[in-house]
């Protein structure tokens, strides 16, 4: 027997905060990628979409 659940529709308060979150992720992505490319720091890509700095690997030890 297949139960399907049920998702509870969102209230209109709450279509706003993520709606706000949204934006405010997306802007801070074009705002990461514009300082990036202007001070020509290199950004990565992983898997899930997010925007990341390469780590650097530290090979000396002392």
């Amino acid at each position: 027997m297949d139960k399907q659940r049920e998702i509870p529709e969102q209230s209109p308060e709450m279509r706003e905060v993520i709606e706000a979150i949204t934006k405010a992720l997306i802007k801070s992505g074009q705002e990461a990628r514009k300082l990036a490319e202007m001070t020509g720091t290199p950004l990565v890509v992983s898997n899930n979409n997010t925007l990341q700095q390469p780590s650097p690997v530290q090979t000396q030890q002392g």
